[in-house]
């Protein structure tokens, strides 16, 4: 009886027993051509279609292969703080729109073209009703190429600091 209600509510929302709901989100990564020596950024875009939302807390992003490149830390923009509607009284940095998420990028000294292999990972949610988080493998194609930068120079032994202004 149990198993015949859940094939009948699988069958209503549109799943089979097999079969994950498609994600209405949709995930974009750039390619991105660097000097060698030099640094560029990944532009991994999270595109939040109208009517939904996803917490910043919910979206990651991880190198699972950096391939002989450096790769720094994600940088996700600020949400807006807003009343957590599954969890009443608790606010939460939530984003309605598109979520630019900029992976700072490294070049080796070798010129080429270099696999950068990442797992995203959101959740998404249209006003109460959260779908299971949601794991995509993606890959940026990084091309090395065009005149080398030169690594920063190291402060002469016993140099000054530079001032700063406080």
């Amino acid at each position: 009886m149990v198993a015949s209600l859940l094939q009948l509510f699988c069958i209503l929302v549109g799943l089979t027993a097999n079969a994950a709901p498609e994600s209405p989100y949709r995930i974009e990564v750039s390619d991105v051509t660097i000097a060698p020596n030099g640094t560029g950024n990944v532009r991994i875009t999270y595109a939040v279609p109208a009517g939904f939302h996803t917490y910043r807390d919910w979206v990651h992003v991880e190198v699972t292969n950096a391939n002989g490149l450096t790769v720094g830390a994600p940088s996700l923009p600020p949400g807006v703080m807003k009343d957590d509607v599954t969890m009443p009284g608790t606010l939460r940095e939530t984003y309605e729109t598109d979520v630019l998420v900029d992976l700072p990028v490294t070049a080796p000294a070798t010129p080429g073209t270099y696999k950068l292999a990442l797992l995203t990972r959101y959740q998404g949610c249209k006003k109460s009703l959260c779908y299971m988080p949601f794991e995509e493998d993606h890959t940026s194609i990084v091309t090395v190429a065009g005149e080398p930068v030169a690594p920063a120079a190291a402060p002469a032994a016993g140099a000054a600091a530079p001032a700063v202004d406080p």
